[in-house]
C-alpha cells in the first residue's frame, strides 16, 4: 500500500499514539482532511496476521462511539439487527479481506471477519470503520445513524421541535396550536395556509442549516419522536397502542391528504387516535414539509423502534477540549488528550470492578479514547461546556 499524503503516516502515529505495525492506506478522511479511517494490509510488518482491515482513527470518531458503547451500545445493536444480517455482514468482510492475500501464501492467515470475530458484535468502531470505508455493515450503518449521521431525528413538540442531523442540534419553531389555528376555514383546513405553512417549515429548516453550517442533505431516513410522533403512529396504525411505525414518503402524503381533506371534527376522530392526540395537521404539516425537503427512503413515528439511546447526548458531547480532569475520589489527574493511555491506566488500577467507581466524575470530554473499546462508563457523567458538531463525515 502507498500513503496517499505525505504526512499521512505522521498524523497516524499521532492518532494511535504509536507508529503503524504495518502496511497502511487512509481510505475515509473528515472535511478537514484529517484520516478518519485507515486500511490494514492483512499482515504486520514482521508478517503477523492483521484481522482487523479496517481501523477507526478520527479523535472525535472514535471518543464518540467509545461513548456509544459505554452507554450499551453492542448489546443494543445486536437487538436490534438481525443476526443473520450480522453474520452475513462478517462473512463479507472476511471473503473480501482474504481476497487480498496471495493464492500461494504460506503460514498463518487473519481469521474471522469484522475485527476477527465471526458472530455477533465485537466492537463498534471496527464495524464503524468498515461503513466509513464503504463496506455494506448493518452494524456500522445503526452506529451512524446513533451518532445523528444518515437520519434526521426530530423530537417534534409545540412550541419548537429539536432537530439532530448530521451531527448537529437545532431547535426550529412549531406552535402547533397556532399552525392549526391558521389552517382553520370553516370546518376544513384552508388550502392556500396549508401551502403557506409548510413553506414557512422549509424555510424555518434551511435557515437552521445555514445558520450551523451544514449543507442540505438528501435521500436520509427520517425519525419523528416525542408525543407528536407517538400520535402520527397511531394515526398510521389505527391503533391506540400503537408506539411505533415506519412509513414511506407516500404513505406520508396518504396521511397529509387524509388530514387536509377532513372537516375539524373528523381529524380527532380517526381509529387510533388518543384523546390527548387532538389535532393532528400541524404536525402532519411538518411531517410532509421535511419529507419533501430530504426524500427519505422511510420516516420513523413514535418511539424510537432501536435503542432509544439519545442521539443528541453524543452529539452534544462532540466538542473539542485541551485537557482532561478525573475525579475518582482518591486523586484528581489532568491530561492531553494524547495522555489518555496514562489516564485509562491510573484509572483502571484505582477502580475495580469492570466498571468505574460510582464517585468518578469526567468534567470534561476526552477526545480520542480508543482504549474505551470494552468498557462501561456506567457512572461517569460530562459536564457539556459549549455546543459543537462532529466533522462532516
Amino acid at each position: 500500500m502507498t500513503y496517499s499524503h505525505p504526512n499521512d503516516r505522521e498524523r497516524v502515529t499521532e492518532l494511535l499514539g504509536r507508529p503503524p505495525m504495518g502496511p497502511f492506506s487512509v481510505v475515509h478522511r473528515n472535511g478537514q482532511g484529517d484520516p478518519v479511517v485507515i486500511e490494514n494490509a492483512p499482515f504486520l510488518d514482521d508478517g503477523t496476521p492483521m484481522p482487523t482491515r479496517y481501523w477507526l482513527v478520527g479523535t472525535d470518531e472514535t471518543y464518540a462511539v467509545a461513548v456509544l458503547e459505554a452507554n450499551g451500545g453492542v448489546r443494543q445493536a445486536e437487538r436490534d439487527i438481525d443476526e443473520d444480517l450480522i453474520t452475513a455482514a462478517h462473512d463479507r468482510h472476511q471473503i473480501s479481506r482474504e481476497a487480498r492475500i496471495p493464492e500461494d501464501h504460506e503460514g498463518p492467515m487473519p481469521s474471522g471477519g469484522v475485527g476477527g470475530t465471526r458472530r455477533g458484535v465485537k466492537c463498534l468502531h471496527a464495524h464503524y470503520a468498515c461503513f466509513l470505508a464503504g463496506e455494506d455493515d448493518p452494524v456500522g450503518k445503526w452506529v451512524h445513524h446513533q451518532l445523528g449521521f444518515g437520519v434526521c431525528r426530530l423530537e417534534l413538540n409545540d412550541p419548537e421541535t429539536t432537530v439532530v442531523i448530521e451531527g448537529t442540534s437545532f431547535t426550529i419553531p412549531t406552535q402547533m396550536s397556532a399552525i392549526n389555528e391558521r389552517l382553520t376555514h370553516g370546518s376544513y383546513a384552508d388550502p392556500a395556509e396549508l401551502t403557506n405553512i409548510i413553506g414557512e417549515i422549509t424555510d424555518a429548516f434551511d435557515d437552521a442549516l445555514r445558520i450551523h453550517d451544514v449543507g442540505r442533505p438528501h435521500d436520509i431516513d427520517l425519525a419523528i419522536t416525542g408525543p407528536y410522533g407517538q400520535g402520527l403512529a397511531r394515526l398510521e396504525s389505527g391503533s391506540e397502542t400503537c408506539e411505533h411505525a415506519s412509513i414511506d414518503r407516500d404513505t406520508a402524503e396518504e396521511l397529509f391528504r387524509l388530514l387536509a381533506t377532513d372537516n375539524a371534527t373528523d381529524r380527532v376522530d380517526h381509529p387510533g387516535l388518543l384523546e390527548t392526540d387532538g389535532d393532528l395537521l400541524g404536525a402532519v404539516c411538518v411531517m410532509v414539509a421535511l419529507g419533501r425537503l430530504l426524500n427519505p427512503a422511510q420516516i420513523d413515528l413514535g418511539s424510537a423502534p432501536s435503542s432509544g439511546f439519545d442521539p443528541g447526548t453524543i452529539v452534544g458531547i462532540l466538542r473539542p477540549c485541551r485537557a482532561t480532569a478525573f475525579n475518582c475520589g482518591h486523586s484528581t489527574m489532568t491530561t492531553s488528550p494524547l495522555g489518555a493511555k496514562f489516564v485509562y491506566a491510573m484509572l483502571t488500577g484505582c477502580c475495580a470492578g469492570s466498571h468505574f467507581a460510582p464517585n468518578m466524575r469526567l468534567t470534561q470530554p476526552l477526545s480520542g479514547l480508543p482504549l474505551l473499546i470494552g468498557v462501561e462508563l456506567a457512572s461517569v457523567k460530562q459536564q457539556p461546556t459549549r455546543p459543537t458538531r462532529l466533522a462532516s463525515l
